[in-house]
């Protein structure tokens, strides 16, 4: 994976493998897939889970191998691929040509993803060019964006001083526009070094997969037409939804993914499944009244108001029923003390489990029931918080 390129098809064929396995938990099974395979790869900050896309990945891993040639170029690997491929230029200018080797060819996409986030550091070396190399830490291109019109300056050397050693200010002020002389007039000038690749996204300048896969994917919502910085779906009304938080909340794991799952709208509940085509009858099954959905289930049936009650979270209920979806059913949430948000929590997850028992005709828990759980899993969930936070300290030798 690191060394060739992987088709799309292959890595479509790999994720969708996952994805019935994640969705079934079985082999060979088929059951609804909730949410799509684009959302899962997101990022927890996203709204995703962080799958990785396994496509976006493999092109990540080849951009190491480039990245190794451009700063390597002393090795046998590297000598041996530019007498063969780019004897008179560099790696970054290489281009395809008939006849090359699938590796070679493999390579070439890496060094697409490369040059997204490629910059280079200015030494006394007159080789970078001021209108075409990637050199100002600033925008995407990393280039001037002032036009070059008439200008004659073509290396970034000649804008340095050569007496002083210093960026020739004037000479700057007079051929860039405000936004970019001062940003030249910012980066360090590094004297006895050779001009150098460093990566963007590392604040050392040092290339990793990880941060070249969330290049990957941000060139990639880029050209969907969506913002990476944010889920298409973590925006409602006027205000954007934090997805970490739900991974912060110091509940248990599960009861984290229950939330998550929760936030999407992407439960089994009887409207959701209906929705999906599955015909089916969509009165609740455990107050035999009302259609099923989150808001009926969570908030509005008897049963579970009753548990509302009597864990004395009513004030809370009649707050969180008036929410329209899941996303501001948590934002009403966060706003609530800690514990709080623990117990509520933890309560929606057991009255979850309990309405699954009802729905394949066990018997239907008691409030009491109900609450003990509750009480009991808030318990544990504390026992184990304290037993971490001790585990933590350091110990002090005497």
């Amino acid at each position: 994976m690191s060394c060739f390129d992987l088709t799309k098809g292959l890595c479509d064929e790999l994720s969708s493998m996952i994805a019935r396995w994640w969705w079934s938990q079985q082999d060979k099974t088929n059951k609804i897939h909730w949410l799509s395979w684009e959302k899962l790869t997101m990022s927890k900050e996203n709204g995703g889970l962080g799958f990785r896309d396994l496509h976006l990945f493999n092109i990540a891993m080849l951009a190491r191998q480039a990245w190794r040639l451009l700063t390597n170029p002393g090795t046998l690997c590297a000598r041996v691929l530019k007498a063969k491929y780019y004897p008179h230029t560099d790696v970054l200018h290489s281009s395809a040509k008939d006849g090359i080797s699938y590796s070679w060819r493999s390579i070439l996409k890496g060094v697409e993803l490369l040059k997204e986030g490629l910059i280079w550091r200015v030494g006394d070396v007159n080789s970078l060019k001021i209108w075409k190399d990637p050199w100002i830490p600033r925008s995407s291109t990393r280039k001037p964006i002032t036009p070059r019109a008439g200008s004659i300056l073509t290396k970034v050397s000649e804008l340095i001083d050569p007496v002083l050693g210093e960026w020739d200010e004037a000479l700057i002020d007079d051929n860039f526009w405000n936004v970019d002389a001062e940003e030249i007039k910012k980066i360090p000038l590094h004297d006895g070094v050779d001009d150098w690749a460093a990566w963007r996204y590392d604040p050392k300048g040092v290339f990793s997969v990880k941060s070249a896969y969330k290049v990957a994917v941000r060139k990639r919502d880029m050209g969907s037409g969506r913002d990476a910085s944010s889920s298409s779906g973590s925006v409602y009304g006027t205000h954007t939804f934090d997805w970490l938080k739900i991974w912060r909340c110091k509940v248990a794991h599960k009861v984290q993914m229950f939330v998550w799952w929760f936030t999407h709208n992407s439960l089994a509940v009887r409207c959701n499944l209906a929705r999906k085509g599955v015909e089916i009858d969509k009165i609740c099954p455990v107050c035999k009244r009302f259609d099923e959905d989150n808001g009926h289930l969570f908030f509005k049936c008897k049963n579970a108001r009753a548990c509302w009650l009597a864990l004395n979270l009513e004030r809370e209920r009649k707050i969180m029923v008036q929410c329209q979806s899941g996303k501001e059913a948590m934002s009403k949430l966060w706003t609530f003390a800690e514990t709080t948000q623990q117990k509520i929590l933890t309560f929606m997850w057991r009255w979850w489990l309990a309405r699954n028992k009802v729905n394949v005709g066990e018997k239907m828990s008691s409030t009491w029931d109900t609450c003990q759980s509750v009480e009991f899993h808030l318990g544990e969930q504390e026992r184990i918080s304290k037993k971490n936070s001790q585990a933590k300290q350091p110990t002090v030798q005497r």
